[in-house]
């Protein structure tokens, strides 16, 4: 009984984190647009699949061509959208979070336009200390990273225990460090 419980209310949990974030996707669509207007080429990191697509939606009414990276892509289509990111051909990039993980790297090797992103928090650590590793490597150029969280809402609590994890993990690696 207890398991149904907690079952059904992480399900709960989860509808209003989308929805949340359905509602932020043309705004942070806005904001990345005005971004590579401005010379900076920006990466949205989504969560939830609907909001990635609205975000796209809105760019595409704007004429702009995005850089998607998302589950159930073929690696030819993804690695050919990380290559004309890297090259600065695409300037946006939409990302699922959690298919924004290992070889996944959208850094300017260029050095021509700074590197921007957003991210929705998202409960799972490791998948978020990866995602802000995509945009900023040792030979990239400058990356600015933005946590972006609706006030009053479950992302203030899902970005209280993300940070709560960050801090863990961070422990965790430095443990090495210490004789």
């Amino acid at each position: 009984l207890l398991f149904e419980i907690f079952r059904r209310r992480t399900a709960e949990l989860n509808r209003e984190r989308e929805r949340i974030e359905f509602h932020m996707a043309e705004t942070l669509a806005d904001m990345a647009y005005a971004k590579s207007q401005d010379g900076v080429s920006a990466v949205c990191f989504f969560c939830y699949t609907e909001p990635r697509e609205r975000f796209e939606r809105k760019l595409e009414g704007y004429g702009v061509q995005v850089c998607r990276i998302c589950g159930g892509q073929k690696d030819e289509e993804r690695l050919a959208m990380m290559d004309a990111f890297q090259r600065n051909v695409l300037h946006i990039a939409s990302v699922q979070i959690k298919a924004g993980g290992a070889a996944v790297n959208l850094h300017d090797e260029l050095k021509e336009r700074p590197r921007e992103s957003y991210l929705i928090p998202a409960y799972e650590a490791a998948d978020v200390k990866q995602a802000l590793g995509r945009i900023r490597r040792c030979e990239g150029t400058h990356a600015v990273q933005h946590f972006v969280i609706a006030a009053g809402t479950i992302q203030e609590r899902v970005a209280a225990t993300l940070e709560r994890k960050l801090l863990s993990i961070d422990t965790l690696n430095d443990t090495d460090l210490i004789p």
